[in-house]
């Protein structure tokens, strides 16, 4: 079974509400390119955020995860239009796969999480306490 778009573009909208996000002016779309498996794994994820997003009461939470996971993309290759891109790779996305990475996605979001916070404990520290 398909997961719907409409409930996805609900989501990632929401998602994006949350912050301001403008894509590089030289930004291009290429749908043609094979996504890599670290692009791929990385669009699961945005998926997985974006059906969350939907849910008014988990929004907030979850257009970290979208954001965390589009940095990541944006990261790795600054050129390709990945909002276009993930257009087209979630209307692809099933139940199952939503089901399948879940949890994945949901850990590397919570394990950077708790290492910021670490860090940030060390930046409130006294020097020399």
């Amino acid at each position: 079974m398909k997961t719907p778009v409409r409930k996805l573009a609900l989501g990632l909208a929401s998602a994006l509400a949350l912050g301001a996000v403008a894509a590089p002016a030289a930004a291009q779309t290429d749908r043609t390119r094979p996504l890599t498996a670290d692009e791929t794994a990385d669009m699961q994820c945005m998926v997985v955020f974006s059906v969350i997003a939907a849910d008014p009461e988990k929004a907030a939470g979850a257009a970290i995860g979208v954001f965390y996971y589009l940095g990541r993309l944006e990261g790795r290759d600054a050129s390709t239009d990945w909002l276009e891109r993930f257009y087209a790779f979630a209307q692809t996305a099933t139940q199952q796969d939503l089901s399948d990475n879940a949890e994945r996605c949901g850990q590397l979001v919570a394990d950077r999480g708790l290492k910021m916070q670490e860090v940030g404990g060390r930046l409130t520290q006294t020097p020399g306490a």
